[in-house]
């Protein structure tokens, strides 16, 4: 017997029971009491319906698209189903125990259990699998479902990673060179790539060449005091550092380190005295005439 696309499969009386199935182009998947057994029908586009037989023993049914129909066994005994499109049919068991229901698209059934037990929601990609009872067996209905919860997930799975990727510093060359002249400021500049980020930790560092050693530039104490201004608070990844009342001494190299020992920010500030300018093209003949005896 075969069924294709919408036809109407009646039939084939088994001890005075009939018993139908309907085909619509792997539509709705229906169930036929016989005997309080069910018996259950693989939907696809062209059905042959192979064999069949009753009283516990095994039936198959091979559906076209890559849909097979293993064993099915009335009376109390496990049947697979197969469905179309990489479904994969969980266990289904006859009469109170476990029974599944093929959905399209690679869905991943999770457990249904028959007579008022556990109800199991099925979800492909937006289609929600929400159950229904019918003649105290359950029944799933599939529900066209908008694709708010994956898109989220995305947002939210983005979101994560741009977060834990943290500060990455901003530099062009491995050591830059500032000139500038005393009395005046100076910006030592350091970004993140992105301003929004913000490094759990940084500090600013001035090498000390007669010890041989760094130290941290403090706007508390020190040479420093009051003279320093850092801008992450206004701009989170913006780390610059200025410094005000420049002297001969502020010269010298500075590192801006996030302190995780894999990225810093070398500049090497050279400090000049005031040069006094004289305006050749002007001259002043002073004369001073004295008395002469």
């Amino acid at each position: 017997e075969s069924c294709v696309l919408s036809v109407v499969y009646r039939a084939s009386v088994v001890l005075g029971v009939e018993w139908s199935v309907c085909c619509v182009l792997s539509v709705v998947y229906r169930a036929s009491v016989v005997l309080g057994v069910e018996r259950s029908v693989c939907c696809g586009f062209s059905v042959v319906y192979r064999a069949s037989a009753v009283l516990g023993v095994e039936r198959s049914v091979c559906c076209e698209l890559s849909v097979v129909y293993r064993a099915s066994v009335v009376l109390v005994v496990e049947r697979s189903v197969y469905c179309v499109l990489s479904v994969v049919y969980k266990a289904s068991v006859v009469l109170g125990v476990e029974r599944s229901v093929c959905c399209e698209l690679s869905v991943v059934y999770r457990a249904s259990v028959v007579l008022g037990v556990e109800r199991s929601v099925c979800c492909v990609l937006s289609v929600v699998y929400r159950p229904s009872v019918v003649l105290g067996v359950e029944r799933s209905v599939c529900c066209v479902f908008l694709l708010v919860r994956m898109l989220l997930t995305f947002y939210l799975l983005f979101t994560g990673l741009h977060v834990s990727e943290g500060c990455i510093l901003e530099k062009s060359v491995t050591t830059s060179y500032i000139t500038t002249h005393t009395g005046g400021s100076v910006l030592l500049p350091c970004y993140c790539t992105d301003l929004h980020t913000k490094p759990e930790t940084f500090i600013w560092w001035k090498y000390v060449r007669n010890a041989f050693t760094w130290e941290v530039i403090s706007s508390e104490s020190g040479q420093y005091r009051e003279r320093v201004q850092l801008f992450n608070g206004h701009s989170p990844g913006n780390l610059s550092l200025l410094i005000s009342n420049l002297t001969e001494e502020d010269g010298g190299d500075y590192r801006c380190d996030d302190r995780s020992g894999e990225q810093h920010i070398d500049i090497r500030l050279t400090i000049q005295g005031k040069t006094l300018f004289i305006d050749s093209s002007v001259f002043i003949i002073q004369c001073k005439v004295q008395n002469v005896l």
